[in-house]
């Protein structure tokens, strides 16, 4: 029997009350006792207490616009516009009220959803007490009759709904057209590109480089390109990638190091070239690693199923609190609307942090541990299975670098990718090579894991499955009727547990799985030993990195018991790998003839089949003192006790890169800073192409097509003292005077950036004091995200912003929102980072000069792309301030210099050369002259003169 509801609620001062009565709303003024709703427009207006008369509206607009990332702090209207314009509808005139609207619509699509999806989700919402949701339990006690009553364990949902698969690029109408005449003249004035683009500008540099591009594709030659900043580098590589494809009908992948990047390409480079080549139906895929879509298998276990999946999550929601299973709602109702399964296009509620959110995640995501592959029911319609083959099928593939180079590896391990139909590369970003390529192929090791791959195993060897699977006597279920008798019948099944050929299987497979428990245990005690070292390594120290490489920086006793701590585990996991890996090669398989038949076993099966091989490379690799890798250990104390983490990577990455370039026809490898000094023997160093011939790569340096000279000035305070890491007081108080001295000359419009949190922290402490109120001082990590910084600086006067590491690259501020632009030292990288010091010894070792070689190539480098900041078009100006007065006075400072685009540095004293740039920049006066017209004669050189 449907029952009647009211429910009140305010809007622009006005009181309603909507009633409900046989399926239907009716409004009237007045006010009611029963239900309150309440729109949340902000956190600060949240309210603190729920009771049984509060219904808030957010929290279920937020299911129906999973990926609205700030539904809580939306207007109401604006919900009600984008629901109108999905249904392609004018809003209902009835009720007047903004708040009786939304509701009412809300109301109306969560009563046409799943009745099994909704039945599920208020049960969780009244067991749970989450009145942020009580509208669904409210519907769904209204509608008692509509919908059916399902328990938790009981609600399977529909198959997922498939994308239309992608039948590729039509027929080419570029026929007549030459490639080559095409590359030429795209981006001259009056042709494809100034015909595409509104805001199109002439560089005859973008058109060079297109042309090198082209060159490299047509050829099959690999290119290193240097395209300094404002070529535009994205549209030069784009057209001949897209103009490739189409005349080979193959896919040319773009790889970029940041999300950044991959935006711009998708949201306004991609669409111009493509309305440049509009003759070409081009399709485009942006493809992400499997743990960025969701496996509809492992939800389905882990949110609705009966299994120890099912329980791992309520556990975790538990731990979590209400914002945890808020999110496991609108995760289910997030799979029930989504179309191509990206987990990053999905909302997440107030109150969760991003680490727990990671935890839920990861317990629905399609991770390559637990996939069932072919044997998976939802195969053909998997969204990472589905994304891969679109990707397979397009034009251009836009993907990160740590995605390709993980698709490398697999494809090294035979495994089939998307790498297997593609043989032209662009490699955006490409000065961030050396470092990708080493965390791809980093394994680790931890003591949170040893005790996750302990409980993993326990629990599976107790699963009543696998038990009557291996018909053992404490067996409980009869799950499998045929088990004993194939037990019994073990003489026809041959398999081998322990490596014997020949041994009776399941006789050993039940003997076996009692003595994995014991080696487990003892698995679980290695582990607490090697906490005990490590508690008594730190000692008063809260944490400390160890390096276990030999030759090598070392604490050689240290080391030495950790590899023994290390041996020990390794010879109990052997143990367990080879009994239950036998064991798991009975029940479980990929051809579908396994003795136990059921997804979630299947899934916590596979998960612990792929972490046995994980745990034998990284163990081998961290007792074998090999001179092709780096082995280390980070310690610390945490609030869970000691946490420890092993790694190993590779000692160089040039092999692994020169072997994905041979296996390649060609690759673009292009960045606005490739070289260091002007020269290109560094990364080809780093990469492992010092030995390629020209006719195999070639290298090209573009400059920049602004106009430096007029444009920007680069100042060195060569009077202040240099960075002394015993006393590092003075050089703070120096750079915390001069930074605001800088901002209140230019009235805010500054960066400061820092090679440390420490260094930030130290001069941010000394700065507060000295800000005028007309200034802001924002920080880095203390003031907000990355982007809401950014923003800040863009909106607002008088903004001084202090950045570290990532706000050397990819932070874009064109205008005159960035005027001045602080580089408190060089940026020399951390060598007590284990494997750079590592890298560092092996070049040492060889005869060579570490620090010229290595230290001073890479940091030059990354000058550079600090120096690309401040100068983002040509009607840009700005000065750049470097306080590290080293640059000046030590012979390597010339490597930095010449990675500059023009001669525009000069050096003197702070109390005249500052001055002097802030005239020049207030003045607009952009000739060479008007800087030195300030400074005294003598007290200021270009820094040419002063280290020549």
């Amino acid at each position: 029997m449907t029952r009647s509801i009211t429910v009140s609620f305010s809007d622009a001062g006005d009181k309603y009350t909507l009633e409900y009565s046989n399926g239907a709303w009716a409004k009237s003024q007045g006010e009611s006792v029963e239900y309150s709703a309440v729109w949340c427009r902000s956190k600060k207006e949240r309210l603190r207490e729920y009771s049984e008369n509060v219904i808030e509206i957010a929290p279920v607009a937020a299911l129906r616009f999973p990926a609205w990332q700030r539904i809580e702090e939306a207007d109401p209207t604006d919900v009600l516009k984008r629901i109108a314009t999905e249904q392609n509808t004018q809003q209902s005139p009835d009720p007047s009220s903004i708040l009786g609207k939304l509701f009412i619509e809300l109301w109306r699509w969560l009563a046409d959803a799943d009745p099994n999806l909704i039945g599920w989700a208020s049960e969780i919402v009244a067991r749970n007490e989450l009145s942020q949701l009580a509208m669904l339990t409210l519907l769904y006690d209204t509608e008692y009759d509509a919908l059916k009553r399902m328990s938790v364990s009981d609600y399977i949902p529909p198959p997922p709904a498939a994308l239309p698969k992608s039948k590729g690029a039509r027929e080419s109408s570029l026929k007549d057209f030459s490639p080559d005449s095409i590359v030429s003249t795209a981006f001259q004035h009056e042709d494809r590109l100034s015909r595409a683009m509104d805001s199109f500008e002439y560089r005859a540099e973008q058109g060079e480089m297109a042309g090198y591009a082209w060159q490299a594709f047509s050829e099959e030659h690999h290119l290193m390109i240097e395209a300094g900043t404002g070529i535009g580098k994205s549209l030069a590589y784009l057209i001949p990638a897209m103009l490739l494809s189409d005349f080979k009908k193959l896919p040319v992948i773009i790889s970029t190091n940041t999300i950044n990047l991959q935006e711009q390409l998708l949201s306004n480079d991609i669409p111009a070239a493509q309305g440049a080549l509009s003759e070409i139906p081009f399709s485009i895929t942006l493809l992400k690693g499997r743990r960025h879509y969701f496996c509809r298998l492992r939800a389905r276990e882990a949110m609705f199923g009966k299994g120890d999946l099912a329980k791992r999550m309520t556990d975790l929601c538990i731990v979590r609190g209400d914002a945890a299973f808020e999110e496991m709602i609108r995760l289910a109702f997030f799979q029930a609307q989504t179309l191509d399964g990206d987990m990053d296009t999905a909302s997440s509620p107030q109150g969760l942090s991003m680490n727990d959110r990671r935890s839920l995640l990861q317990a629905v995501d399609c991770g390559g541990q637990t996939c069932l592959r072919r044997r998976c029911k939802f195969r053909e319609a998997c969204w990472f299975y589905q994304a891969r083959d679109r990707a397979m099928r397009s034009n251009i593939v836009v993907m990160n670098h740590a995605l390709l180079f993980s698709l490398f590896a697999a494809e090294r391990n035979d495994a089939e990718t998307v790498l297997s139909k593609v043989n032209h590369f662009v490699l955006d970003e490409a000065h961030n090579l050396e470092d990708v390529i080493s965390d791809q192929f980093t394994t680790e090791l931890t003591g949170q894991g040893m005790i996750d791959f302990a409980n993993n195993v326990l629990r599976l060897l107790d699963n009543a499955l696998l038990i009557d699977a291996l018909g053992g006597k404490d067996s409980n279920r009869a799950r499998d009727k045929g088990a004993k008798e194939r037990a019994a019948d073990d003489s026809s099944k041959k398999k081998d547990v322990d490596g014997k050929s020949g041994a009776p299987s399941f006789a050993d497979a039940v003997e076996h799985r009692s003595e994995i428990k014991g080696y487990v245990k003892d698995w679980i005690k290695a582990k607490r030993k090697i906490d005990k070292w490590a508690s008594d390594y730190l000692g008063n120290r809260r944490n400390a990195d160890l390096s276990l490489t030999n030759p090598g920086p070392r604490d050689e006793k240290a080391a030495s018991k950790l590899e023994n701590l290390i041996e020990n585990a390794l010879r109990l996991f052997n143990e367990v790998k080879t009994r239950l890996t036998g064991i798991l090669s009975l029940v479980a398989n990929e051809d579908g003839d396994g003795f136990v038949d059921d997804d979630g076993f299947q899934t916590e099966a596979n998960m612990i089949a792929q972490d046995i091989e994980d745990y034998a490379y990284t163990l081998a690799g961290l007792t074998f003192n090999s001179e092709e890798t780096i082995r280390w250990t980070k310690l610390a104390f945490t609030r869970e006790g000691i946490g420890f983490r092993c790694f190993v990577c590779p000692l160089e990455v040039g092999s692994i890169f020169r072997e994905f370039l041979d296996s390649q026809a060609s690759a673009v490898m292009t960045s606005a800073t490739l070289t260091a000094g002007g020269e290109f023997d560094y990364l080809k160093s780093r990469l492992g192409m010092s030995e390629l011939p020209e006719s195999t790569l070639k290298t090209i340096r573009l400059n920049t097509p602004f106009d430096m000279e007029n444009q920007a000035r680069v100042i060195i305070a060569d009077d202040l003292p240099e960075p002394d890491f015993a006393n590092m007081e003075p050089y703070h108080d120096a750079v915390a005077r001069v930074a605001v001295g800088v901002a209140k000359g230019f009235k805010g419009g500054t960066l400061v950036l820092f090679n440390s949190y420490a260094d930030l922290d130290a001069v941010a402490e000394r700065a507060e004091s000295l800000v005028s109120d007309d200034l802001v001082l924002l920080c880095q990590g203390r003031d907000g995200s990355r982007d809401v910084l950014k923003g800040r600086m863009r909106d607002e006067d008088g903004i001084v912003l202090f950045g570290t590491r990532s706000f050397w690259e990819g932070f874009d501020m064109p205008g005159k929102a960035l005027r001045a632009l602080v580089l408190t030292r060089m940026p020399f990288a951390n060598f007590n980072d284990p494997v750079l010091k590592a890298r560092a010894a092996a070049i040492k070792n060889q005869g060579g000069n570490d620090f010229m070689e290595f230290s001073v190539p890479q940091a030059a480098m990354r000058f550079a792309q600090g120096f690309g900041r401040l100068i983002r078009s040509r009607t840009d100006r700005g000065c750049i301030f470097i306080l590290d007065s080293r640059i000046g006075r030590k012979h390597y400072g010339r490597v930095f210099i010449r990675s500059l685009p023009a001669h525009i540095a000069h050096a003197g004293n702070t109390d005249r050369i500052i001055p002097a740039a802030i005239k020049w920049y207030w003045s607009g006066v952009g000739d060479s002259e008007s800087l030195k017209q300030d400074v005294d004669v003598g007290a200021e050189k270009t820094v040419d003169d002063r280290i020549s």
